[in-house]
């Protein structure tokens, strides 16, 4: 079965975390001009029918019974957020057209999400400390000496920058040349394209950090992953994980939520969908960062429906605290006022990083 071609009946039930996922009119999160500008012209193409949206089945077991949970995501755009109700994995559904999600992402990404806050150079910097994280969480899983390690979504290529001094070669692929051409001024081998570019390359090992829940035919993804690796070859997966959303997100599920990602995983259904296309699990946490081990057989899948009811059951529970985590956070959301304020607020940050360091 086709699972991202074949449209579903409309079979959703509606249970809503709360009244504040219902669709609303402004923001909610706070936008700067250029990305109020940007959510506009995004709104615009959904409400002329550039964008369209269609409805498919779950790309986890191919089901098409769901419960809708979020009708709108942190901008306010009508994003529909829906649990399975076979094996309760969280995904956005209806989506649009793949070609309609590369407009967005040539035209009003960057805009919506950054609103040009970041330097190349400051971009650069974050990617190299989300690559000491995610080395830190996978060092005591994976032997990286001797490997060649690629990335898919390189970016500015920070993550592999970090990697280098720890495996045999780096490589990595995306579609951004100006990030791209900053990585490549600092020695990095990076190359325009997505996975098919890293045929010739023959990687032991691939990173997909916050770049797999963006991909919208995963079932694909996963398979072309599978025939690329070698035998037993490792595929290291950085999503963002539900059931850390109270620790990354201040329990605030709405302010998780956005257009650009297309599944929401745990470290069960993220574990569940790998072993699917023939990956077994080393390591997995709920912060959904994983290594996974391309096996000779893939893997029947035990489908609990109990497991969509745990799930709610943490969304809801998240919702209760989240004011509490609001107000907590206040002290230091005031203080990074008052650093934007002054221009500052970038510099101590970076600071402060390069001491946690």
């Amino acid at each position: 079965m086709n699972m991202n071609q074949k449209t579903v009946d409309n079979l959703s039930s509606r249970e809503l975390v709360s009244d504040r996922y219902g669709l609303k009119p402004k923001s909610y999160l706070k936008l700067n001009k250029t990305q109020n500008e940007a959510r506009a012209e995004v709104l615009s193409k959904i409400e002329k029918g550039f964008y369209q949206l269609s409805e498919r089945n779950c790309q986890l077991c191919g089901g098409d019974d769901f419960i809708v949970i979020a009708e709108r995501d942190r901008y306010s755009l009508p994003v529909k957020t829906v649990c399975c109700k076979t094996c309760s994995l969280l995904m956005t559904n209806p989506v649009m057209r793949s070609v309609d999600y590369a407009d967005f992402y040539q035209n009003h990404y960057t805009s919506l999400y950054d609103g040009f806050q970041y330097s190349t150079e400051e971009f650069f910097e974050n990617q190299n400390a989300a690559g000491k994280r995610l080395h830190d969480a996978i060092k005591q899983h994976v032997q990286l000496e001797g490997k060649v390690v690629a990335e898919v979504g390189c970016a500015a290529g920070g993550i592999l920058y970090y990697f280098k001094d720890y495996c045999k070669d780096v490589i990595g692929c995306d579609f951004g040349t100006n990030f791209m051409k900053f990585g490549q001024e600092k020695g990095l081998r990076l190359k325009v394209g997505d996975l098919g570019s890293l045929k010739d390359e023959s990687p032991d090992v691939i990173i997909y950090s916050h770049v797999m829940e963006h991909v919208f035919d995963i079932n694909k993804e996963l398979d072309d992953l599978y025939s690329l690796l070698p035998e037993e070859g490792l595929l290291v997966i950085d999503v963002p994980g539900v059931y850390n959303i109270d620790k990354a997100y201040g329990a605030d599920f709405l302010r998780y939520l956005q257009n650009a990602h297309l599944y929401h995983f745990n470290a069960l259904t993220l574990s569940k969908m790998m072993a699917v296309h023939g990956f077994k699990t080393v390591f997995v946490d709920e912060r959904c960062i994983g290594v996974f081990q391309k096996s000779k057989q893939k893997f029947e899948v035990q489908i609990d429906q109990a497991d969509n009811q745990d799930v709610l059951k943490y969304l809801h529970s998240i919702e209760k605290q989240c004011f509490w985590y609001k107000v907590k956070a206040y002290p230091r959301k005031l203080i990074d006022s008052i650093l934007k304020f002054f221009g500052l607020f970038y510099l101590v940050r970076n600071i402060y990083r390069m001491l946690k360091r």
